[in-house]
């Protein structure tokens, strides 16, 4: 059965011949051979003209077997748009994380650029209804943006995103919280999102790619391509970094280095940069033939653009087995080049200058060796029948695969407490979701629930008595662990560490009494389980030397989800010092009177630093009071905030905010938080305590147990200073993170349920 697919952009047609618009046409195309396709647009005539001027009659129209249904634009005010564009490509690199502050100074852009209100309220009436799939594109336009906002159905955003000011507009970034998938051209496409838009779009970001037409006839080279060059191929302008090329080149020749060799610039442009004297000739645009045959004989393709979000080129140089160079800028094509190892990337002028050096010395083989890396690169992700069958499965129009069969099995989790945002409850109910989606049926019991949980049910012993097995979640003394030890089934123990009662002894004795009984209770009852099994290796050690037999360790999966949405104003902080970040309960294992003592020490070095706190606390709470109090001992009430408990959207503005996650905790089982500030690149200073080490692996910059406040100072200071230990950090939490994944946590979770069955 054919499916109805519709895409959504703001220009169709003949004229429409950016990249975008290609992309969307080719789409349109290649769709229709199986699918019942419409094109949702305007009756603009292209991005070259007025936007808000209809050139195209209102209605529908057939173009070849695709529907086009066009909409009426609206008015706009031209001023407006155009100063506030102005003022967004003026504006300095360092300053761009502003824009993601200024909803107010940037709705009006989204506003007066090309909008439909008929196209918005056609989707909110009919795109649920009419069709399977919506497919929008690019990210930058009112009517993509409005028309993801207004729809009724789910739209999938094949973004096309460059790394630039507008990309942190606040009401572009709801577009991507709001669109139901994310098909990227290039992994450095979704990289860049990621860091822009955070972890929470991880779960439905998806790398299709694209491809490239076939490749015709080469025709003869140009007469001046008769000794070695270098190509670039594309708009010749200075935003796709053509002055850098060119100031890059003549530094190579002016080194000695090949002056015989030429570079040969071709596309479309508005002047001419020939210059023979100096080996450079502009062949303005070329036809396909011709491009081949530069392609095929080039020493290698120069791509100085650091705005793309893939190059279309760079796949068509790899067809023709040639190597390339990149801008280390541009994470997508340096991604490609460095994934596929088909080519250079280099930043500055002086790494552009080496890297034709570099390129022009390398032996013949080797560039062969590079240019054939390449071309296996481009087999895969150049390809538009993988592309479009990673489409297809992305956005569930393929042939649905059907549902876990049915195991009339039950496995239920008892809590002693359920509550929103809180680790146990997170991993209990990723246990859950796992074990539905393999066939179980399984639900979560506690004995206390907060007001607006409903995805739990209140534990009575009645309530668990027909499970095949039980999983107990044990952090502290408990009715839920009495009601599993009576029942009649197979059990395991989820064990998440108990807190030394003589952190809370001062503070809250009757928390330090259920913590003891909650120690208590293990060491009883640890035999009593069939399988034992800790969040950590550490909690999984402390079973064992209890005398546990059958343990095993199921690290948390933290709920990356709750963050697919756009930060609340004012929850993004304008960078002035270092903003210094901890997550957390405010309770006296987590180590944050030492915390407090080491930002003193660093105000030091920043008098202009800042540290929040966030986490839930009890304003009456003797331990909060005595952080109140160092706090103005220290002379610093101005740069310390206890936020108290926040809701999702100011949790990802405060992880966006930060320079640096510092953990001084005492003890924790596992620390989920670390996991989310990996997830968010945030840098981490943490000390070598309990699990905390653990949970870090290879990344971070760990202490020792016993470094004072002076040692934490340092340490921060050197992280948010040394750009090269920034750097390394960076990446291995990128690398180590990577085992917090649902996928590789997933089969664990398996191997568990399969079993408490297997009796």
């Amino acid at each position: 059965m054919k499916r109805s697919i519709a895409l959504l952009t703001p220009w169709y047609g003949p004229e429409c011949t950016g990249g975008a618009e290609s992309l969307a046409r080719e789409l349109a195309e290649r769709l229709s051979v199986e699918n019942k396709v419409t094109i949702l647009t305007t009756t603009s005539r292209s991005f070259l003209h007025d936007w808000d001027k209809d050139f195209h009659k209102a209605g529908r129209s057939k173009e070849g077997s695709k529907d086009v249904l066009r909409f009426r634009v609206r008015r706009r005010d031209r001023r407006i748009f155009n100063d506030l564009n102005t003022s967004l490509l003026e504006l300095p690199q360092e300053r761009w994380g502003e824009v993601a502050r200024s909803r107010s100074f940037t709705d009006p852009f989204i506003e007066n650029s090309i909008n439909s209100p008929d196209l918005e309220n056609y989707l909110a009436r009919e795109s649920a209804s009419h069709y399977d799939a919506v497919l929008a594109l690019p990210y930058l336009y009112g009517v993509v943006v409005r028309g993801i906002a207004a729809a009724s159905g789910p739209v999938h955003l094949v973004p096309c995103l460059h790394d630039e000011a507008y990309a942190r507009i606040p009401h572009i970034e709801d577009a991507f919280h709001k669109a139901r998938t994310l098909l990227f051209n290039s992994a450095g496409e979704a990289a860049l999102a990621k860091q822009l838009y955070g972890p929470g779009i991880l779960h439905k970001s998806h790398i299709v790619g694209t491809g490239v037409p076939p490749a015709g006839e080469a025709g003869p080279l140009p007469p001046i391509a008769t000794s070695p060059y270098y190509l670039f191929l594309g708009r010749r302008a200075p935003e796709k970094g053509l002055d850098l090329l060119l100031e890059a080149f003549q530094r190579s020749r002016g080194n000695g280095h090949g002056r015989e060799i030429a570079l040969i610039l071709a596309g479309p442009g508005e002047r001419s940069y020939s210059d023979p004297d100096r080996g450079i000739h502009d062949l303005g645009f070329v036809d396909e033939a011709t491009k081949r045959a530069l392609l095929r004989d080039a020493l290698a393709l120069a791509s100085p653009s650091k705005n793309e979000s893939y190059s279309r080129v760079l796949m068509e140089a790899w067809r023709e087995h040639t190597p390339v160079i990149a801008h280390a800028d541009c994470l997508a094509t340096a991604t490609a080049v460095r994934e596929s190892r088909g080519g250079l990337v280099a930043g500055t002028s002086d790494e552009w200058t080496r890297a034709l050096n570099a390129m022009h010395s390398m032996e013949a083989v080797s560039r062969q060796a590079m240019g054939a890396s390449g071309a296996e690169y481009a087999a895969e992700n150049a390809d538009w029948d993988k592309a479009l069958a990673r489409l297809r499965d992305a956005i569930g129009i393929e042939q649905a695969a059907s549902p876990a069969p049915k195991r009339g099995k039950r496995i239920d989790q008892v809590l002693e407490a359920v509550d929103e945002g809180d680790a146990i409850t997170q991993q209990a109910r990723r246990i859950r979701d796992r074990l539905r989606d393999i066939g179980y049926d399984s639900n979560i019991y506690a004995t206390s629930i907060p007001p607006g949980v409903s995805d739990a049910h209140s534990l009575v012993q009645s309530s668990v008595s027909g499970a095949d097995a039980l999983i107990l979640h044990h952090s502290i003394g408990s009715n839920a662990a009495d009601a599993v030890l009576k029942a009649r089934c197979r059990k395991a123990m989820v064990y998440h560490n108990i807190t030394p009662a003589r952190f809370f002894a001062p503070y809250a004795p009757d928390v330090a009494a259920q913590l003891e009984q909650g120690r208590e209770q293990l060491a009883a009852s640890v035999q009593k389980f069939d399988i034992l099994i800790g969040a950590s290796d550490y909690n999984a050690r402390e079973l064992v030397a209890l005398g546990a037999k059958n343990v095993r360790t199921l690290p948390v999966v933290p709920d990356l989800n709750r963050f697919d949405r756009t930060p609340a104003d004012g929850s993004i902080r304008l960078r002035r010092g270092t903003t210094w970040l901890f997550v957390g309960r405010i309770v006296p294992n987590k180590g944050i009177k030492a915390l407090i003592e080491a930002f003193a020490a660093y105000l030091r070095f920043d008098d202009s630093a800042s540290l929040v706190v966030l986490g839930k606390f009890d304003g009456g709470d003797a331990y909060y009071s005595e952080l109140r109090r160092s706090v103005a001992e220290y002379n610093i009430r101005p740069y310390v905030t206890f936020t108290g408990y926040m809701e999702d959207d100011s949790v990802v503005g405060k992880y966006r905010s930060a320079d640096v996650f510092v953990c001084l905790s005492e003890h924790e089982g596992f620390c989920v938080p670390l996991v989310e500030a990996m997830f968010f690149d945030v840098p981490i200073v943490a000390k070598a305590l309990t699990a905390v080490p653990e949970t870090l692996g290879p990344a971070g910059l760990i202490l020792e147990p016993g470094a004072d406040a002076f040692d934490v100072a340092a340490a921060v200071w050197e992280v948010v200073t040394n750009a090269k230990v920034r750097r390394t950090i960076l990446e291995a939490q990128r690398e180590r993170r990577e085992a917090f994944l649902a996928e590789k946590i997933d089969p664990l979770i398996d191997a568990l349920g399969a079993d408490l069955i297997a009796y």
